[in-house]
């Protein structure tokens, strides 16, 4: 009886695997189509420009000075960026050659105060090593002294040597901390440092004094006494060659860019600074025009005297829109990437978009100006972009309505046809290097192969293979989906 029960739950188990299985293959894949149907192709891109008004420049000086030579002429037509003026800058001129003849000297003696400190460098290694040697020697005569009758006449010359060297060695301390004094000090009155610093340098130089007065009596000392107390003595003198011994280390083991070197070199940054300054002062005296236009007005002569905000001559752009009854009308400006520029030319008709509470307003203008060369401009992220300045005139009779200063999207078009077919990027996909789409026909996926054309935004243009009415799978990527598979619209 169990068998039988067991046979009959396996067999209704396998009924059921099986009709899973067919129900599986039987039922169609749901999957998102699209009906084909031919539709205007576009390509666009929208840049937010604005409103400037009817161009008259007056042009007017950045800097001040006589007025070396003058190229306008009334009435005469100029060219952006060509030269108007330019003003004597032979005083900026040599005031630069006297700021790099000072940075020279200051270079001179920073090389020098670099050669000083690896003498002194030098001088206080030699020094240390021969501290060293005498410190050993000292130790050797300290043990030899407890174990043996010395000479102590013998004892006495060496030991008034070899205190006659520290003495020496605490004199240069002085004059060493002295220098340093003097170079801190002018530091300080010159705003470079700190006091802190300053006291910090004082004390060394009081340190430095006490050790020589104490080498000073020491060497007194060894020199009238006969018969010093050997132990009190070798440890007085090393005690003195090992604070010696501890500075000169403490003084080579020293890091990091000296004071003086820091305000050298700040004193040619400085210098540096004010040439670039003066610099940018003889290209402000080169005036040049700020658009295309016509000189109307002139206000200066060669052999004026200007001062900085001086107007210098007006100047009417050449590239001002007219009306029909023959008033200028206010252009719109907007830069356009480098990438986007090559589509464009002259006359193109552009989309013009003011933003109203109430609903925007379209308008058609056309593109009036495209400057030869690209600007560097920032975005709203703070990236650096290369665009080109582009001038759009509005339609006539607008200038009510396009007033200085308002914000226009411009929408520029670079392509554009009529009654295309056209598919999603997302159901073309590479079979054996053919492009091809799924096109459901009978309730199964059948592979099309189709040439594509222009790629837009989301769609690309289909050239050959699709015609209008054909359902197209929008996702070619869809789980389960392949050539033959039974499939339903969703």
């Amino acid at each position: 009886m169990k068998k039988k029960v067991k046979y009959i739950l396996m067999a209704v188990v396998a009924v059921a695997v099986i009709a899973g299985i067919a129900a599986s293959v039987l039922t169609p894949l749901s999957v998102a189509t699209i009906t084909l149907q031919e539709r205007d192709a576009e390509l666009y891109f929208i840049e937010q420009g604005f409103v400037r008004e009817s161009e008259v420049v007056d042009v007017i000086t950045l800097t001040g000075g006589r007025v070396l030579v003058s190229f306008m002429q009334e009435d005469r037509p100029v060219r952006y960026g060509e030269i108007l003026v330019i003003l004597d800058s032979t005083d900026l001129e040599h005031e630069i050659a006297q700021i790099r003849l000072n940075n020279i000297a200051i270079e001179a003696q920073i090389a020098n105060f670099i050669e000083q400190e690896r003498r002194t460098r030098d001088t206080q290694q030699t020094t240390l090593n021969s501290l060293r040697g005498e410190h050993e020697a000292l130790l050797a005569q300290r043990t030899a002294a407890r174990t043996t009758e010395l000479d102590q006449s013998r004892i006495r010359t060496e030991n008034i040597r070899l205190q006659s060297i520290l003495v020496d060695q605490s004199r240069s301390d002085v004059e060493a901390a002295e220098t340093e004094l003097v170079s801190f000090t002018e530091l300080f009155e010159a705003g470079a440092i700190s006091r802190n610093e300053l006291d910090s340098v004082e004390r060394a130089l009081t340190h430095a004094q006490t050790q020589l007065a104490t080498n000073l009596q020491t060497l007194e000392i060894v020199s009238t006494e006969t018969n010093a107390a050997q132990d009190e003595y070798f440890a007085g003198v090393l005690s003195s060659v090992q604070a010696q011994i501890s500075g000169l280390e403490h003084q080579l083991a020293s890091s990091g860019e000296h004071p003086m070197l820091a305000y050298y070199n700040a004193l040619i940054a400085s210098g540096n600074n004010t040439i670039a300054n003066l610099e940018r002062r003889i290209a402000d005296n080169t005036i040049t025009s700020p658009i295309d236009g016509t000189v109307t007005d002139m206000h200066i002569v060669a052999g004026n005297i200007l001062m900085p905000g001086q107007p210098v001559a007006r100047i009417v752009s050449d590239r001002i829109s007219v009306d029909s009854m023959g008033n200028h009308t206010n252009l719109v400006e907007v830069f356009v990437s480098t990438m986007d520029i090559g589509e464009l030319n002259l006359d193109d008709t552009v989309e013009l978009t003011l933003r109203r509470q109430f609903g925007d307003v379209n308008y058609r203008g056309f593109i009036d100006h495209i400057y030869d060369s690209a600007v560097v401009r920032v975005s709203s992220l703070g990236v650096e972009e290369r665009r080109v300045r582009v001038l759009i005139a509005p339609p006539p009779n607008s200038t009510d309505t396009f007033r200085p200063g308002f914000d226009v999207d411009v929408r520029f078009n670079t392509y554009f046809a009529e009654n295309q077919v056209m598919v999603p990027k997302t159901a073309v996909f590479t079979q054996n290097g053919q492009d091809v789409v799924f096109v459901a026909e009978n309730g199964r996926a059948i592979v099309r192969p189709v040439t594509l054309g222009v790629e837009l935004r989301a769609e690309h243009v289909v050239d050959y293979g699709l015609s209008q009415g054909d359902i197209v799978i929008r996702d070619a990527n869809t789980t389960g989906l392949r050539a033959g598979t039974r499939v339903r619209s969703e």
